[in-house]
């Protein structure tokens, strides 16, 4: 995303489990922000 930060509005993760009423999403730039601060998007 550094090298291309452009392209950050056309990622996401969808977290889809049995227990969750629904699918969670993570966009682009909330990804980013994640990798940076070290976390883990479970």
């Amino acid at each position: 995303m550094k090298s291309q930060p452009d392209l950050a509005e056309h990622v996401s993760i969808q977290k889809v489990h049995p227990s969750l009423e629904q699918a969670v999403c993570f966009a682009g730039e909330q990804i980013a922000i994640a990798v940076e601060q070290e976390i883990e998007l479970r």
